[in-house]
């Protein structure tokens, strides 16, 4: 491509293929902006003048030659004044050719989106981007530190499961008490516990029905929660509270539960025996005996017998 001069210079058609010494500034990639004196083969075409087989005698060494196959890196020129600097610089930044550029009036504001995208989408695998405090670190720690597994379903399952990928762990209960929950596809912002999990079929199942069934093309993050909050079993957390109660040993070897049964049948159940023989009281249902109670020929209780089962 050739390097295009101001019109200003124009020599006139008979003139052409001249020497001439032109201003050159160069803005380097780091955003420094340097400035040199030049030479250049300069030709007259429809009243413009354009050089090229430029040769730097100031700053760079050897020819700068411009291809846009290449790639080129970004430049203003004017003709050369007495101090060897570039009077337009800042005017002709924003409308020239650069490295990577397509066109010479693309800018260097045009390409800021496509430097932005690059940076999110960089893929952080091994030891990239990994140095101590720095930003790609801190979000491979992140995403270590929440994130167990990161998939699509194979399949959802029964209301309350869900069958994970194929490559989820095969260990038996690995992921017991975590949370999963859909980014994507099918049955999208739900969330539960997970209360088993099969590492053979490679099921969860969770606390509680979906509201919507996942399928296969439902997107999963299963995010770390080893503690086990009863807010989290919703579905169990009721009978879980009440058999803790009732199987509470309140004397001897009785339970609570036993001792409701037992009292139930001594205000409510049938009797038999009394005097001086011996007294039972029979359970609500009459099938058996839940109070024994041997007695004397005086009528004092020797022993007694509780059955709560």
């Amino acid at each position: 491509m050739a390097l295009s001069l101001p019109k200003t210079c124009a020599m006139g058609s008979s003139q052409t293929a001249l020497v001439g010494t032109i201003g050159v500034a160069l803005l380097n990639p780091d955003g420094t902006v340097h400035t040199a004196r030049a030479t250049a083969n300069i030709y007259e075409i429809g009243g413009g003048c354009y050089g090229k087989n430029i040769a730097f005698d100031d700053n760079w060494k050897g020819s700068l030659k411009w291809d846009t196959g290449g790639g080129t890196p970004v430049y203003a020129v004017e003709e050369y004044t007495i101090d060897g600097l570039v009077d337009a610089v800042i005017e002709d930044m924003d409308d020239i050719k650069g490295t990577g550029f397509v066109k010479d009036t693309d800018s260097l504001v045009d390409i800021r989106p496509d430097i932005a995208d690059a940076v999110w989408d960089e893929v952080l695998t091994g030891a990239s981007h990994n140095i101590p405090t720095s930003a790609g670190r801190r979000l491979r720690q992140s995403a270590d530190v929440l994130i167990v597994r990161e998939e699509t379903c194979q399949a959802g399952g029964a209301n309350d499961e869900v069958i994970l990928d194929p490559g989820a762990s095969a260990v038996d209960d690995f992921y017991l008490n975590d949370i999963i929950i859909f980014i994507g596809g099918t049955g999208i912002n739900q969330s539960r516990h997970i209360d088993s999990y099969d590492g053979a079929t490679k099921t969860a199942v969770v606390n509680r029905d979906w509201t919507t069934n996942p399928d296969a093309t439902t997107d999963f993050v299963i995010r770390v929660d080893s503690t086990k909050h009863v807010h989290g079993l919703e579905s169990e957390a009721l009978d879980q509270v009440a058999g803790a109660i009732f199987t509470k040993i309140v004397e001897g070897t009785v339970t609570l539960e036993q001792l409701q049964r037992i009292l139930l049948s001594f205000i409510g159940g049938k009797t038999s025996g009394g005097g001086t023989q011996d007294v039972r009281f029979r359970d609500n249902a009459d099938s058996k005996a839940r109070i024994h109670m041997a007695v004397d020929d005086n009528g004092n209780r020797n022993t007694v017998t509780l059955d709560g089962t």
